[in-house]
């Protein structure tokens, strides 16, 4: 049927095998019992990737579906017609999306915070090469395939967000496929934001071993504290 996905019935309960998404750069797939939980962490690697973050539910519903159908649960899968968005919805709805994740976020608060104090948010350029030169020769720094609308208006406000700085390696930075930071701002923040950027130090040992970031958030008194 033109234009039609698929669907699961019930939002609002979690089905057999959790919810399920598929990253569109690596087709590796994530989990989660919530919904809501699953639909905020795809919007934010959606925007991190230069796409729509609105995509993130549609694309939930159509792999969970798929999974369900799989395990012979086709009685919670329903067809559904896709209502195409005009552009300008498009454009505004990803903006607003984007700007409401950021001013909402942890990173956000505590920049705005020491910058109103009178404190330092970001390493100095020497602190900055290093790390950009680790993640340039990282696996999982993804450059997103194309320079649509949405990446160039993105990487504006992630570069807005450093000041305009840039490393010796930026235009061989991308998105971190483990974390999702945009890593052309992420290597210009002080440790105590980095530190805020991700959950516990259990989803640091996700990060590889050579990765500035799994440091700084595993070892309090590692000499990354002070880079």
């Amino acid at each position: 049927m033109k234009g039609a996905t698929l669907a699961i019935l019930n939002e609002k309960e979690s089905p057999p095998g959790g919810w399920r998404w598929r990253h569109p750069g690596s087709g590796k797939q994530f989990t989660a019992g919530s919904f809501v939980v699953l639909e905020a962490s795809a919007q934010r690697t959606l925007l991190n990737l230069g796409k729509d973050p609105s995509l993130a539910s549609a694309q939930i519903h159509e792999t969970t579906a798929a999974s369900l159908i799989r395990q012979g649960r086709a009685d919670l899968v329903e067809v559904t017609k896709e209502v195409p968005r005009s552009v300008e919805q498009y454009a505004t709805g990803a903006k607003a999306a984007f700007l409401k994740w950021w001013r909402e976020s942890p990173v956000y608060g505590l920049i705005k915070g020491k910058a109103s104090r009178g404190e330092s948010v970001f390493v100095d350029q020497a602190a900055g090469d290093h790390r950009s030169g680790i993640c340039a020769r990282c696996p999982h720094n993804v450059i997103p395939a194309g320079k649509g609308w949405l990446q160039n208006w993105t990487d504006g406000q992630m570069l807005k967000s450093v000041e305009g700085r840039k490393t010796v390696n930026h235009e061989k930075l991308g998105v971190c496929e483990v974390c999702s930071c945009e890593l052309r701002a992420a290597v210009w923040w002080t440790p105590d934001i980095i530190a805020a950027t991700t959950r516990d130090a259990k989803f640091a040992r996700k990060l590889p071993g050579h990765c500035w970031k799994r440091e700084i958030i595993q070892s309090p008194t590692s000499e990354w504290r002070s880079r």
